[in-house]
């Protein structure tokens, strides 16, 4: 795997000391790294000659900078019939949204987790965990791998196209499928899961915290008997009881 940037891109965020902080081995451990300005006619050779021995490769740049690049779909398979591009934006490669830009906030925000995340009485909360960025990764992993097992039986290559918002969209779970077909619009809910009303977070005797989930309060009685605690159903009962045991 190569990463390539273009020359003092500032791609890699600097957040620690010195000009790239601990995130930048973290996301990129294990990859080889060169600078090529693919805009030069020696860069942008040199860059072709690396797509000609590429299984992949993956750009996240706004719809159409390849193309001005001469670098677009076209050009990268007259040198590599059998190469997978991955094209990964905000919004994807077409649509009247295309050409905006996009980051993880903007991408949960459009896709809807933002308008759900947080408490009914508040306004919404951002995720705290990058959540869109690398959900939309896990999509482009399963949008290249099936592009290569295509290409193990036409011995082709393809063009994979992601959006982030709408990877993010998939983190809604059944909340647009119940808003189309029921008219049931989902609200923020705070701790509370409307599929699973008996879910809770509390901290137990030794400073650790428990996190528990079910269906019914009902459900965790014999749970508490098997962790050798009175038997409970009432809400309040049921973290009291598991707030005294040790996580």
């Amino acid at each position: 795997m190569i990463m390539v940037e273009l020359p003092a891109s500032g791609a890699a965020p600097s957040d620690g000391p010195g000009s790239r902080g601990p995130g930048f081995p973290v996301t990129n451990r294990n990859k080889r790294s060169i600078t090529l300005d693919v805009r030069a006619a020696e860069g942008r050779e040199t860059f072709l000659e690396l797509v000609k021995l590429s299984d992949v490769v993956v750009e996240n740049f706004r719809p159409g900078t390849l193309e001005r690049w001469n670098l677009g779909p076209e050009t990268l398979h007259a040198v590599n019939p059998r190469l997978v591009l991955l094209r990964s934006s905000g919004f994807g490669q077409t649509g009247p949204y295309a050409a905006r830009a996009a980051f993880n906030p903007v991408g949960l925000a459009f896709g809807g987790v933002t308008y759900l995340n947080g408490w009914p009485d508040r306004p919404p909360l951002r995720d705290g965990v990058t959540a869109g960025d690398y959900t939309n990764a896990l999509f482009n992993v399963l949008g290249v791998v099936a592009a290569l097992l295509r290409r193990d039986l036409d011995d082709l290559g393809q063009v994979v196209d992601t959006a982030m918002f709408e990877c993010a969209l998939r983190l809604t779970g059944d909340a647009l499928a119940v808003r189309s077909a029921l008219g049931l619009r989902r609200e923020r809910a705070g701790g509370d899961s409307p599929l699973y009303p008996a879910t809770f977070t509390v901290e137990a005797v030794d400073g650790r915290f428990v996190a528990a989930s079910s269906e019914r309060w009902e459900d965790f009685g014999d749970a508490l008997e098997r962790l050798g605690r009175s038997r409970a159903s009432d809400p309040a009962r049921v973290r009291e009881e598991i707030a005294k045991i040790a996580g």
